[in-house]
């Protein structure tokens, strides 16, 4: 993980507010967290994750919401949390919502009132399928996602987190062409780029396709 310029931690049972203070603890300093969290109208942030944010705010680049069960957060839902970070460097850390799904949630015409620094949604090239002719044909749709959720939303703020391969496991396996991994990856980083994205995060499944395990 050195050299990277963040790295994705969602928070979850096993994941708390000690693991990421022992992970910040080995990295450079000059890498930062995109914290994932979901949350409900009932279930907020705890202490812990507070306190934590407010020692290292500043290696925090992003917290990201979604929600357990509704496309995305509640305005109630994103308050308690502006709420609960009050008063102290956390405050500071920029809040971004994510859909519990896909682009599409996004991408509803409903009016989005959520008070958030900006957005983040997941990418593929193989939401539908996986032949080569669809991945290719996809490539260029990422440049009309993120002006459609800036249009959307009012967010100037946008992030692709995580651009993947597949973002569900392919139960008749996995087809993406290897060939095709480095090309579609460079061409997904430069659209992106031109579109002006504030951060790419790669998933687990593209870091295995391009970086050396020896």
């Amino acid at each position: 993980m050195l050299g990277w310029d963040h790295i994705r931690i969602d928070l979850h049972d096993e994941i708390n507010a000690d693991s990421i203070e022992r992970l910040l603890a080995r990295l450079p300093r000059s890498t930062t967290l995109e914290i994932g969290m979901a949350i409900t109208e009932t279930t907020g942030v705890s202490a812990d994750v507070i306190d934590m944010l407010n020692q290292h705010g500043q290696r925090v680049s992003a917290l990201i919401l979604r929600d357990l069960k509704w496309p995305l957060p509640t305005v109630k839902a994103v308050a308690q949390i502006r709420k609960a970070l009050q008063g102290g460097p956390a405050s500071r850390v920029p809040l971004q919502v994510s859909p519990n799904g896909y682009f599409v949630e996004i991408n509803r015409t409903m009016p989005f009132e959520l008070d958030v620094d900006g957005i983040a949604f997941p990418v593929s090239s193989t939401v539908h399928t996986d032949d080569a002719d669809t991945i290719l044909a996809n490539v260029h749709a990422v440049a009309d996602m993120i002006t459609t959720a800036r249009r959307l939303t009012g967010k100037s703020r946008v992030s692709i987190s995580p651009l993947a391969l597949y973002l569900q496991k392919p139960k008749a396996g996995d087809r993406f062409p290897r060939s095709l991994i480095v090309p579609w990856l460079t061409s997904i980083v430069a659209l992106s780029a031109r579109a002006g994205v504030g951060s790419i995060t790669l998933s687990v499944d593209v870091l295995e396709n391009i970086v050396p395990t020896d």
